[in-house]
């Protein structure tokens, strides 16, 4: 049975369901002393408005490619969870599209940003992780819809 192994292997890690599916990466927590607790949630504050300034709507190239950034909240903004902490959570979604005549399709792929910050008194908490999924198609516009 062993002679099986090494062709299994190789046949499962070329497979194109595998090849294209979807994966995530994840950081080690970091933690980092603030200057103090009122410092930490200013921190939180910044991370907040930096993100809101990356959603991008999406814009259409000449040559029919398409991109957008958008921010999915995973917290409720900064919240005070009460007790000297607080936390900021969002996910940022980049989304790259481009036209595949062949297929008639627009094949679209997109890459993820997670961070979660969390702080505790002085102390700030920072998870990160990122990740990709799947291709996935939406029919060409017809050439009329494109114009307009």
């Amino acid at each position: 049975m062993n002679w099986l192994f090494p062709p299994l292997c190789a046949a499962l890690l070329l497979s194109p369901s595998l090849a294209s599916a979807s994966g995530t990466v994840s950081m080690p927590p970091r933690e980092e002393e603030m200057a103090s607790a009122s410092a930490c949630a200013a921190y939180l504050r910044d991370r907040a408005a930096e993100d809101a300034q990356m959603a991008k709507p999406e814009t259409l190239a000449e040559d029919g490619s398409r991109q957008t950034v958008s921010i999915e909240p995973i917290s409720a903004g900064v919240e005070d969870l009460g007790r000297g902490r607080a936390r900021y959570a969002a996910r940022i979604w980049y989304v790259n599209g481009w036209p595949r005549p062949d297929l008639g399709q627009i094949e679209y792929r997109a890459t993820w940003e997670a961070h979660t910050y969390e702080c505790r008194g002085r102390r700030l908490i920072a998870q990160q992780s990122s990740g990709f999924t799947s291709e996935s198609y939406e029919p060409m516009p017809a050439a009329s819809d494109a114009k307009q």
